[in-house]
């Protein structure tokens, strides 16, 4: 055991050794954050809601333009990216003392290195998005109600304070995790063995947490008639977020047996980095015909880049990770009797909103990263309650794990030569105010073009998204663009997935929008017809045949 010394300071030690690693490693292939673009783009824009899923993004555009008006220099993603980094911090320090409030405080230290190293956790931590930041903010609400139900007098509701105002937080950053928020306020039932269901402690726990509700509430109602840019939507449609409606979706909005496995791939994909898998055909060759209008061709090529020394390390890395990882899991489970705070945990809050994003898309990662910490304190639980041998086996699952994120996801999303829609579209940086891209970009590269747009002040449209939504496809407007830009002495680029487009868009597309080849072949011979020396054909430089449609060949 670590003498008093150590012990105090090991946690400190690890949050800035997280820290540095977190800082060091910022991601560039941000095709798994599916809006991280986005939100780097929506900093930049003037006025109106960015979305009300995720409201915090309007404190943070407000936050990131005085950096501008100060002349801070830094990019709208790179600002998101660290302040991920910071809460990813937060996170672990929050898990520590969570683990030292359940009687985990023997393991604490292995606790937070299996969340902080899990692919998940990691990958989320250094890239712009909202999943760690709620999960960070999720973690301290927890805590500080654990404490305020330990202890009495004043103390007690300042514990209760801080935890109201950390799930407020957690639930401006993502607010689906409403049903986890909820679970945190029953953690008073039944807290004193034998006592009364309602006792004083529920009493404590709901007032928290109803308090948290209601501060929400007024501070959705506030920005809706503050800054609603329409009449078109109800206040009930601008609160109701991810559960706007009950239609089932491909892949979504369903409950089935078929549902669980996928839940299982998805805390998988979580858990350890998955793209190795992808090195071999036969298998992205299945789970692309399985879910057709998924994007795999990303992640099929992230994992023919892997060297022959590269893959051997993540294979005995992923093969362990999940051996030891179910091992210690299922002790976990069965010492779960001692200790009745995280039994709560997981009944009131962990259970209930699982069961809601098996329901809303199972097989995302992003909705499964908030189980890295939980499944960390259920590991946790199985060591502590056998003999050394058992920590000896968490600390080589931490290295299994550390290895195969690192050398499975974090440095092949370090590198732009992994990104194979980056290699196709890195041209647009070269773009001149005056030229005009007409292209087929889903919604990551979209947004990243639209960034470097905003920055160059070229003409943009991509097509994907009006016809993935079944909208107009402004055939007229690009070809009159087009016409203006020429006439201004510009160019105009027809993009390399208009001419050869991945085939998971066109499966995607073709479920709102009907005829799309022809109306796509129409655009293209509109452009082409403006001048061979003004209109320029830009084929993409790396195709996989079997992901990719064929090109579209002129005379």
């Amino acid at each position: 055991m670590l003498d008093s010394t150590a012990a105090r300071w090991a946690p400190l030690l690890l949050c800035i050794a997280f820290g540095i690693i977190y800082w060091q490693f910022p991601a560039i292939n941000w095709t798994y954050a599916d809006d991280g673009q986005r939100w780097a783009l929506s900093l930049t824009s003037e006025s109106g809601v960015i979305n009300s899923h995720h409201l915090i993004f309007n404190i943070l555009r407000e936050a990131f333009q005085i950096l501008q008006y100060y002349d801070v220099n830094i990019r709208a993603d790179e600002f998101l990216t660290r302040y991920a980094s910071v809460f990813g911090v937060l996170g672990i320090g929050f898990l520590i003392l969570v683990c030292r409030e359940i009687g985990l405080q023997n393991v604490s230290l292995i606790c937070a290195l299996l969340c902080g190293v899990s692919t998940g956790y990691w990958s989320y931590s250094i890239v712009g998005d909202v999943y760690v930041p709620t999960i960070a903010c999720l973690m301290g609400a927890v805590f500080f109600m654990l404490r305020g139900l330990r202890i009495e007098g004043k103390e007690k509701w300042l514990y209760g304070f801080c935890s109201a105002a950390l799930s407020i937080v957690a639930l401006l950053h993502h607010q689906a995790f409403f049903i986890f928020v909820f679970g945190i306020g029953l953690q008073g039932l039944f807290f004193n063995k034998g006592g009364p269901v309602v006792s004083k402690q529920l009493y404590f726990s709901m007032s928290v947490t109803l308090a948290a509700g209601v501060c929400c509430l007024l501070i959705y109602v506030a920005i809706y008639f503050a800054q609603r840019s329409g009449a078109d939507q109800t206040i009930v449609g601008f609160m109701s977020g991810y559960a706007q409606n009950f239609v089932a979706y491909p892949d979504m909005k369903g409950f089935s047996l078929m549902s669980l496995v996928k839940a299982g791939a998805g805390f998988t994909r979580a858990l350890i980095s998955t793209n190795i898998l992808f090195q071999y055909d036969a298998f992205a060759a299945s789970v692309q015909q399985m879910f057709p209008y998924r994007h795999m061709h990303t992640a099929v090529y992230v994992g023919r880049q892997m060297t022959s020394v590269q893959a051997a390390m993540v294979w005995m890395a992923f093969g362990s990770t999940l051996f030891l990882g179910l091992l210690l899991s299922l002790r976990g489970l069965l010492a779960l009797k001692f200790f009745p705070s995280l039994v709560k945990l997981f009944g009131y809050a962990v259970l209930p909103q699982m069961l809601f994003f098996i329901w809303w898309e199972s097989i995302s990662d992003e909705f499964w990263i908030w189980t890295m910490p939980l499944w960390a304190l259920l590991v946790a639980a199985g060591i502590i309650k056998g003999e050394k041998k058992w920590r000896v086996m968490g600390l080589v699952l931490v290295i299994f794990l550390f290895t195969a994120s690192l050398v499975g996801t974090v440095l092949p999303y370090g590198d732009e030569a992994s990104d194979i829609d980056w290699v196709n579209l890195k041209f647009v940086e070269d773009l001149n105010a005056n030229d005009m891209l007409v292209s087929l970009d889903e919604i990551v590269i979209s947004n990243r073009i639209r960034r470097i747009q905003k920055e160059k002040g070229f003409e943009y449209f991509s097509m994907f998204t009006n016809a993935a939504k079944g909208n107009d496809l402004q055939i007229k407007l690009i070809l009159q663009t087009a016409e203006r830009v020429i006439a201004a002495g510009g160019k105009v680029y027809i993009g390399p997935y208009l001419l050869q487009a991945p085939l998971s868009y066109l499966q995607l597309i073709k479920l709102n929008t009907t005829k799309f080849e022809q109306k796509r072949d129409v655009v293209i011979s509109g452009l082409r017809e403006l001048g061979i020396n003004n209109v320029h054909l830009i084929y993409p430089d790396v195709v996989m045949p079997e992901y990719f449609d064929s090109p579209v060949i002129f005379k």
